[in-house]
């Protein structure tokens, strides 16, 4: 397994995981502000 499959395999799940994390904290301020 080389450094680029790797790397390509892994980015996406940490890209949503990324983009899950950012929601969740997008949504507790919103209803900390509410």
């Amino acid at each position: 397994m080389t450094v680029a499959t790797f790397s390509e395999s892994v980015s996406p799940k940490l890209l949503v995981k990324k983009s899950v994390i950012y929601q969740l904290k997008n949504t507790k301020s919103l209803l900390i502000s509410s």
